[in-house]
């Protein structure tokens, strides 16, 4: 019997949720066969696909260009048994090549905030979504609670949704003492001083004014405490972020985008999320938690469902708040993080969830 065959459409492959997903995902289910359609370009990822033996096919569109006949042509020489799109645009192009085609479908609903801040392409093409989603898809997948319920009052069909959470690689993010003396002897850090980090893009949906105000107030109760920045934007050429910290006059280190974070993560004593909205399955979050690392986040997404007893969870854009809770987890450190991930949130989980719903969706064919 020949391996089902998926045709994965996404709008594009920078280092993103969705697509680091999407990469997990393909990477470890060698009883299917998968290829992957970028409505844009190769991105960051699309090196680590082709290296995994995964075909990409960039299609170069754009807003001005949405253009589905490409798709249309690409499905139907690949004659996939099924269809799976990931982010509103490829949701919308992709799954309506797919229906041309005759091909089942599965949506897959990575974000869960819109407002006015969104661009209205996004909007309209939701909207769009929402109507459609009733005939198009067969299933719509979604990897947050909160996400389904945003897009249900949007008016996506209701009955189709189907949740798979994030599944995070236990084997990649473990917690591993020479990692954590490595890094702190690289930064000439102790090993038992205290270090707080956030893993993000500079982006005003992570609320960096929150983290460094909060860090004011950490640091006014603990001086010996350091911080740590790391994603793309979080170095020292980004003017903004360095005034912001030099005015707070605090010991925050901008490690920039790394390749690097399992190790970086081990270095931490506490890990901190600050985001405003715009969350669904935070994957640091969870990838934090795999490493033993306790942590202390705001109520946006799924992070309450993700750190359970384990840290705390505050209100967004409350940094006195926040800082309250990251002192009292510095005092008392809880535990049980990394198996509650193992429990819950394990990449072997999401894998079999991904393969139940695959299987049933192909019977018959």
């Amino acid at each position: 019997m020949s391996p089902i065959k998926i045709v994965h459409v996404i709008t594009g492959l920078k280092r993103g949720g969705a697509e680091t997903v999407l990469l997990r995902l393909v990477t470890h289910m060698p009883d299917f066969e998968h290829q992957v359609i970028s409505l844009t370009d190769t991105g960051d990822l699309g090196p680590a696909f082709e290296k995994a033996g995964i075909p990409v096919i960039p299609l170069q569109l754009s807003a001005r260009r949405p253009s589905i006949h490409q798709l249309v042509r690409h499905l139907h020489r690949l004659k996939p048994d099924l269809v799976q799109t990931w982010m509103y645009h490829a949701d919308l192009l992709g799954g309506l090549a797919a229906r041309i085609l005759g091909h089942k479908v599965i949506w897959n609903i990575r974000n869960s905030t819109l407002d006015s801040q969104t661009k209205w392409t996004t909007r309209a093409t939701v909207k769009l979504c929402a109507h459609l989603s009733n005939s198009v898809p067969s299933k719509i997948i979604t990897c947050s609670q909160h996400a389904q319920k945003v897009h249900e009052d949007l008016g996506y069909a209701f009955h189709k949704f189907h949740l798979i959470p994030n599944g995070i690689d236990c084997e990649t993010f473990r917690p591993h003492t020479p990692w954590r003396q490595k890094i702190r002897t690289s930064l000439n850090i102790s090993q038992d001083t205290p270090v707080i980090g956030m893993v993000a893009r500079f982006d005003p949906q992570k609320d960096f004014p929150t983290f460094i105000k909060t860090a004011q107030q950490i640091a006014q109760h603990n001086p010996l405490v350091r911080f740590m920045l790391i994603g793309p934007g979080c170095q020292e050429d980004n003017y903004v972020l360095r005034k912001d910290i030099q005015q707070a006059n605090l010991p925050i280190m901008l490690m920039g985008p790394r390749q690097d974070i399992p190790e970086l993560l081990n270095a931490l004593d506490l890990f901190v999320l600050s985001s405003a909205y715009g969350e669904a399955f935070p994957n640091v979050i969870a990838e934090a938690m795999a490493c033993d690392v306790p942590c202390v986040a705001t109520a946006v997404g799924d992070t309450a469902e993700i750190i359970g007893d384990t840290g705390l969870v505050v209100s967004p854009r409350e940094p006195a708040a926040l800082a309250a809770a990251c002192l009292q987890i510095l005092a008392k450190p809880p535990a049980g993080q990394r198996q509650r991930i193992i429990d819950l949130f394990s990449l072997d989980l999401m894998i079999e969830r991904y393969k139940q719903l695959y299987e049933d969706l192909t019977k018959g064919l």
